[in-house]
C-alpha cells in the first residue's frame, strides 16, 4: 500500500471537501428552483419534458465566492399568462434577497440585471420564454 505523505492526503481531503461543497450548492439550486417548476440544469433537458420547465446555470464556487445565475423560464403556448405567472413566482421568492442552505453551505441570491427579460424562443411552436439573471454569494 502506497504511504500518504502530508501533501497527498491535503488534496485529496480538499479535494474531498470540494466535491461536497460543490454538490450541496448543485442541491441547493436544484431544489429551490424546483419549487417554481420543475428544472434542469442548462443544456441537461431530457427529451420529451413537458413544458413549462426551467433552466439554470451553475458554477462551482469557492467559500465567499460570488458569481451569477442565468435561469430561463420556458413554456409552450399561445398566452404568456403561465410564463410571466412564474416569473412573477421567481420574483417573490428572491424578494430583496434569500438565504439558502444546507450541511453549512449557505448560498445568498439577489435579483441581478436584467432580472426579467421576455424572449420568443420559437414562433411557430409557441415556445416562449423569460430570462432571469441572478447574483449570488457562495458562504
Amino acid at each position: 500500500m502506497p504511504q500518504l505523505n502530508c501533501s497527498t492526503y491535503c488534496l485529496h481531503q480538499n479535494r474531498g471537501e470540494f466535491m461536497s461543497n460543490f454538490l450541496d450548492q448543485a442541491s441547493l439550486l436544484y431544489e429551490f428552483f424546483s419549487d417554481i417548476c420543475p428544472s434542469y440544469l442548462q443544456n441537461v433537458v431530457p427529451d420529451g419534458s413537458k413544458y413549462p420547465y426551467l433552466t439554470y446555470t451553475l458554477d462551482n464556487l469557492a467559500w465567499d465566492d460570488s458569481s451569477l445565475i442565468q435561469v430561463k423560464i420556458y413554456d409552450q403556448s399561445q398566452s404568456v399568462k403561465s410564463i410571466l405567472t412564474l416569473a412573477q413566482k421567481l420574483s417573490d421568492e428572491i424578494g430583496e434577497g434569500i438565504t439558502i442552505n444546507k450541511n453549512g453551505t449557505y448560498i445568498y441570491m439577489r435579483k441581478g440585471s436584467p432580472f426579467l427579460q421576455f424572449m420568443v424562443e420559437d414562433e411557430q411552436k409557441f415556445i416562449k420564454s423569460v430570462y432571469s439573471v441572478i447574483e449570488y454569494n457562495v458562504y
